[in-house]
């Protein structure tokens, strides 16, 4: 009982730290070259959906299903994570090949956002590896079940 109440924090925990991820802190960066704006991730608006749908797929012992489901959304995350973190980097890039003093002071805003959306972006993927975790283990030790029932 205690495991799946751990389990049910660590859902709650993965949708918060995405969520967090959803907007930029110090809100969206303008102004930007080729007219980009920069702000947090996005393509999330299924997410909290299918990550209940995993939940309860946990909740009705269908661990592996869930543990798939749970997977998917994390590879998604990141595949997600990655293109703005190079969206990002191309930018400042661009943004560095400039002199005037507003684009300095873009340069250091993205930075700044960059550092923090790191941040939010690895807490993310934690909440994410420590779901997996116990999500593998649960599904291992319903795995053993059977045999200790028999033998």
């Amino acid at each position: 009982m205690d495991l799946d109440l751990s389990r049910r924090g660590q859902f709650a925990l993965v949708l918060a730290t995405v969520r967090r991820t959803q907007s930029l802190p110090g809100g969206q960066i303008r102004g930007l070259p080729n007219g980009r704006v920069v702000s947090g991730l996005t393509g999330f608006h299924l997410f909290a959906c299918r990550l209940a749908e995993a939940e309860k797929e946990d909740q009705q012992g269908r661990t592996h299903q869930s543990l798939d489901q749970v997977n998917q959304l994390r590879n998604e995350f990141s595949v997600t994570a990655s293109r703005w973190q190079s969206l990002v980097g191309g930018l400042l890039q661009s943004i560095r090949s400039g002199q005037d003093v507003k684009n300095l002071e873009r340069l250091k805003r993205m930075k700044a956002a960059q550092v923090e959306m790191g941040r939010l972006i690895d807490a993310a993927q934690k909440a994410f590896k420590d779901l997996i975790a116990n999500l593998s283990n649960a599904g291992a030790q319903s795995d053993k079940r059977p045999e200790e029932d028999a033998g």
